[in-house]
């Protein structure tokens, strides 16, 4: 643990892991999820034997799309303290972050990605083709999103899966995963892009 040499990354990874004992992540996304629809598939299966009955289009739908009904879907909603402090706790890495970000690089200029691709020991070859081949207004707009994603994106994902049928939250997801998707392309500061992109995996 040597504070010289660790990173945000660090930091991000040891966050997720403290929470991830306190969330059923094996739910979703995981061995014994899948092992579960499987013996559910093979259940139903008997059950049409034993009955001789032929719903072939239900067998087709427990297969492959795994549909559960309104019984089972309570089984995959969390309401726990633990769920409701990763949340938090996410955001708020995020809301400071944005906060902590004063300068006019950041609020009036927009240039702070421009000048960050420009740090030569942290830029990646595609960081530094799209630094020289990317137009001035794209960098800038870069940095207005980042920025006010930062801030305001985390409005999208903290609203229920019952709001728009789960939509904002999952866009919500998918902007944040493909800003660090950006970062892990355009820069090369070690795990902290895949860090944060498991972080967001556990909102889905």
């Amino acid at each position: 643990r040597n504070t010289h040499i660790n990173g945000g990354g660090d930091q991000m990874l040891r966050m997720l892991l403290l929470w991830a004992n306190f969330l059923p992540l094996d739910l979703r996304y995981s061995l014994a999820a899948e092992f579960k629809r499987l013996a559910r598939v093979t259940q139903y299966k008997e059950y049409l034997s034993r009955t001789h009955k032929e719903d072939k289009y239900a067998v087709y739908q427990s297969k492959w799309t795994g549909r559960r009904d309104a019984g089972e879907k309570k089984e995959y909603l969390v309401i726990s303290v633990g769920a409701f402090a990763v949340l938090m706790n996410t955001f708020v890495v995020y809301l400071f972050n944005a906060l902590y970000k004063t300068g006019d690089t950041w609020r009036k200029e927009y240039t702070a990605i421009l000048r960050v691709l420009q740090i030569v020991q942290f830029t990646t070859p595609l960081g530094d083709l799209f630094l020289r081949a990317a137009p001035r207004s794209l960098l800038i707009f870069s940095t207005f999103f980042a920025f006010h994603l930062e801030a305001f994106g985390w409005m999208l994902v903290i609203m229920p899966h019952s709001f728009l049928r789960g939509y904002p939250r999952c866009i919500g997801v998918f902007l944040f995963m493909s800003l660090h998707a950006g970062i892990l392309v355009f820069m090369a500061i070690g795990h902290f892009p895949y860090s944060c992109i498991a972080l967001w995996s556990q909102f889905l």
